[in-house]
């Protein structure tokens, strides 16, 4: 390991990137199904590109030719988008280019063949969310992105972090940890399950701030419950009391519009492996321009304060191969586009919820509204067990559902594709609309 950052001779690397090239040409020509069927859902997408989102929304053939860019296990009904989503057959093949060209030569090839493509995919990430490329770090997940940012953030006895009791559970362990170690102060609030307006969330973490408050970490969309926070709001509230706001993006990106100016937020955080569908065990972090100097890097860097936000990626080796395949994985993503994902994955929440509303076993801890709450909601039936609900589902329909337990609620997660079809969602709401009448069998 000691020649690592000996540079080939120019014959020797032009030789290199043959091989890396014919490597790549040989794996393609396995895969050549993915590219026509790219080609062919970008005709499907010019049919539709007069037509509002809302209704190309209720257009079962073209959501039914994007399922046919996925590689799908039908055995089962898949309702828990959001957790590790299936990636597109084009991102996916290509991540399987990729290992081939690396596993032909691991060091070079990665270098020279796949570096590049790795920083045509912070461009291109910086240019969805409007943002500089230099104020986006690479990671693995939202949980790597934002403990960068908690652990990394000067921050003394005494001072508080505000958040609420519905944040993501590695988040808070996060937190916990620090107040434990450093002897910060941790306020999680509870806030409205549903919320009747978005103003009423803004408000209370307004009235939360106290003089202590330092930094304010929210969701943009709750992972329990689908709730979309007014994270703008929340934005010019901190920043006109010189608090630092984090926002925890898991489930907004590639689902919802982000755009980090208009945001104002200082940090953001995502996984890409679910709204944008990238291959798993990839992700991204935003520290805002001016933050990234004072920002300490999470694993060790030999250049800690400084303003070059890779700095944030001296993670050691990793599968360099898996963040190269985000570049198709935007492709897929960029063809559909994320208005219409957004309108038919709240088309299909509404499709399974508007079922099962009025019936007066049927709670939802979700506000329906378009504002609020995009894909995911979360169902109860008064007087069963989730965890037992939830594996009903899954032995006798097959549904692929998520138990929730929380301190103020509890309930199914429940969160379609936006391939999942209308017919699967309606059985959803039959298989649950029986329940709550007759209950679980016995």
């Amino acid at each position: 390991m000691g020649n690592r950052d000996i540079k080939p001779q120019s014959n020797d690397r032009r030789r290199f990137l043959g091989t890396a090239a014919k490597t790549a040409l040989a794996a393609g020509a396995l895969h050549g199904f993915s590219t026509r069927l790219l080609a062919q859902l970008s005709t499907a997408v010019k049919g539709v590109a007069r037509e509002k989102p809302e209704d190309v929304a209720r257009d079962e053939s073209f959501w039914s030719f994007v399922r046919q860019g996925f590689s799908i296990d039908s055995r089962y009904i898949a309702l828990n988008a959001g957790a590790n989503n299936t990636s597109p057959r084009n991102a996916l093949e290509a991540l399987l280019r990729n290992i081939e060209v690396v596993n032909a030569a691991p060091l070079t090839n990665q270098r020279d063949f796949l570096q590049p493509q790795v920083e045509t995919v912070r461009a291109r990430l910086a240019t969805m969310v409007n943002c500089s490329p230099e104020e986006i770090a690479l990671t693995r997940n939202t949980t790597e992105a934002l403990s960068t940012v908690i652990f990394g953030l000067d921050l003394k006895a005494g001072d508080e972090v505000l958040t609420t009791n519905q944040d993501y559970p590695s988040m808070l362990n996060a937190l916990r940890q620090r107040a434990s170690r450093d002897g910060i102060h941790l306020n999680a609030i509870s806030i409205p399950t549903p919320s009747k307006a978005p103003a009423d969330l803004a408000d209370a973490i307004e009235r939360a701030i106290t003089g202590r408050t330092r930094v304010i970490l929210v969701s943009h969309i709750v992972d329990a419950t689908g709730q979309i926070l007014p994270v703008r709001s929340i934005a010019a509230t901190a920043r006109a009391r010189g608090i630092r706001l984090i926002v925890d993006g898991a489930l907004s990106f590639g689902t919802i519009p982000v755009d980090l100016q208009e945001m104002g937020c200082d940090y953001y955080g995502t996984s890409l492996h679910k709204g944008l569908h990238a291959p798993l065990g990839t992700g991204f972090l935003y520290v805002k321009r001016e933050h990234v100097r004072n920002l300490w890097p999470l694993f060790p860097s030999a250049t800690p304060r400084s303003e070059d936000i890779r700095k944030f990626e001296s993670i050691g080796t990793h599968p360099i191969y898996q963040i190269a395949a985000i570049n198709q994985a935007i492709d897929f993503h960029e063809t559909i586009g994320t208005e219409r994902k957004r309108a038919r994955l709240h088309y299909l929440k509404r499709c399974w919820a508007d079922t099962l509303t009025p019936l007066s076993k049927i709670r939802l801890h979700t506000a329906l509204d378009s504002e609020q709450s995009c894909g995911i909601a979360n169902v109860e039936i008064e007087g069963i067990d989730p965890k037992m609900l939830y594996r009903f589902l899954l032995e006798k329909h097959r549904f692929q559902v998520w138990p929730i337990e929380h301190a103020e609620y509890r309930g199914l997660w429940v969160s379609p594709f936006p391939y999942t079809s209308v017919d699967e969602v309606g059985r959803f709401a039959d298989a649950m609309s029986q329940i709550a009448r007759k209950g679980l069998p016995e």
